[in-house]
């Protein structure tokens, strides 16, 4: 009878510490997030990033190319901004002359560049980008210059270089018009909670030490 009132107040002790761990913490998140600004985000917790992009072409380029992904997820204990995409959907429409429309959909997978889209596959490269968004007839240097400045937006994902994810957006006129909304989603653990869980663990370690030498005894 003695043992299974020992083993109570054990089990007691122990669901008392998990539920002050669990509510300490909801605490401290709630305190962390009341003193900061309402976009800030805790440096460290589980984030991934999302990224939407749409260009188009300066002048008399008539283009537009979309592209969207979302990086895998992935604990981080300091804030970072680099965030590494393995593949993009891509949306792009170009001219080849004013009657003759260039489409295509598809999976871009970085770094490697391989494409997978309704008319074929194969490894994008400026010169094929250049023929999807201008066609064979319209290659001005200005017109040069956006595509290549696109290219490099693509391989800035798969290289975790893109511009840093923020609420407000990037916004782009030369060497090629477009906007690049950048998002960094997830979960965040605010300093604070890590504060709380030192106090609970020296609570713990005290007032177990106390507990055990009470109730640990035969």
């Amino acid at each position: 009878m003695c043992s299974k009132f020992k083993a109570a107040k054990i089990f007691l002790f122990g669901l008392l510490a998990l539920a002050l761990l669990v509510v300490g913490c909801l605490g401290a998140q709630a305190l962390w997030s009341a003193t900061h600004h309402r976009y800030d985000d805790p440096d460290s917790g589980y984030y991934h990033g999302s990224v939407h992009a749409l260009f188009s072409g300066t002048d008399d380029d008539v283009y537009s190319l979309h592209f969207e992904g979302q990086s895998e997820p992935r604990w981080q204990w300091t804030y970072s901004t680099n965030f590494f995409y393995r593949s993009l959907q891509f949306d792009c429409l170009g001219f080849d002359s004013q009657a003759d429309r260039l489409e295509r959909k598809g999976t871009l997978r970085l770094p490697s560049l391989a494409y997978e889209s309704s008319p074929g596959t194969g490894v994008l490269t400026r010169a094929v980008l250049s023929q999807w968004l201008l066609g064979s007839t319209n290659r001005t240097p200005e017109a040069t210059r956006s595509v290549d400045a696109v290219f490099g937006f693509i391989e800035d994902a798969g290289r975790g270089t893109l511009p840093a994810p923020n609420h407000h957006g990037h916004y782009y006129e030369q060497p090629v018009r477009g906007r690049i909304q950048h998002f960094r989603l997830g979960f965040g653990v605010g300093g604070l909670v890590y504060i709380w869980l030192g106090v609970w663990l020296f609570l713990v370690v005290f007032f177990g030490r106390r507990f055990w030498r009470r109730h640990g005894g035969a």
